[in-house]
């Protein structure tokens, strides 16, 4: 069951030991929306994270919505972080976000709740995945980014590997009954869910890479000398990339049952 609100976009935000960047990416997309009540931020923290608390009085002095979710740390981005703050989440539509993620644009929120709903107006079913820009896929105006350690990563942009920020109806969330598949662990997690998306019987990728809203320091793709301790162990735990096709399978007929 998901409670009915007026909260037009839920922000799913993980994270440890980065509180200048996570102050800076809430206050970008609070103060920078149309219609800042009509948004909620979720952040999900570790126990054993003890600098983000210094930013709880701050957040209480706000009037931004603010959830906070606190648990011991655990090794799967995926279920424990993305999905399960997607099901505290309200919204109608679900953005991910990294902590070093921040909104460039005025009126966000405004912009894109029309895209979507435009999208979504012949779609009884309100499936969709909106394919967002950012600076880590894209390619285009920012160039190619290439993290130094990954050769490979030339090769990946918007097009091919989808969006690190995808966004998604609270419809899709509950066909899937998750975010992105709980068999990833973390990082290529947001691959695969575009490749359920282009396999479905009928189009719900909707493409707003033309709004360019976000930017990302892109903290996870730096050089292995210059990592954190958060990106590091990532890099560490990160094991599964791919869905099988058994498992990818499980997805595209869930969502292809709900598509009307």
């Amino acid at each position: 069951m998901r409670l009915e609100s007026q909260i037009n976009f839920s922000l799913i935000i993980p994270t440890r030991k980065r509180v200048p960047l996570l102050r800076k990416c809430v206050d970008s997309f609070f103060s920078l929306a149309k219609n800042p009540f009509q948004i909620e931020a979720i952040i999900l923290q570790d126990f054993c994270d003890l600098e983000t608390p210094s930013l709880y009085s701050y957040f209480n002095s706000t009037n931004f919505n603010i959830k906070l979710l606190l648990q011991r740390r655990s090794n799967l981005l995926i279920t424990h972080y993305h999905n399960f703050g997607s099901q505290v989440g309200i919204g109608l539509y679900t953005l991910i976000l990294n902590d070093d993620a921040y909104c460039v644009l005025q009126n966000w929120d405004e912009i894109i709740l029309n895209r979507l709903n435009e999208f979504l107006i012949d779609k009884p079913d309100r499936i969709l995945y909106s394919l967002t820009n950012d600076n880590i896929h894209y390619q285009g105006d920012h160039g190619n980014f290439a993290p130094p350690h990954d050769k490979d990563f030339t090769k990946v942009n918007i097009r091919t590997h989808g969006t690190c920020f995808p966004i998604l109806s609270k419809e899709t969330l509950d066909a899937q009954n998750c975010l992105m598949p709980n068999e990833l662990e973390g990082w290529c997690a947001d691959n695969e869910l575009y490749k359920i998306f282009e396999k479905l019987k009928q189009n719900r990728i909707c493409d707003i890479t033309d709004i360019k809203f976000l930017q990302a320091t892109t903290v996870h793709n730096k050089s292995l000398n210059e990592q954190d301790e958060t990106q590091s162990h990532m890099n560490e735990i990160t094991k599964t990339h791919e869905l099988t096709p058994s498992q990818q399978k499980v997805y595209i007929d869930k969502l292809n049952a709900s598509i009307i």
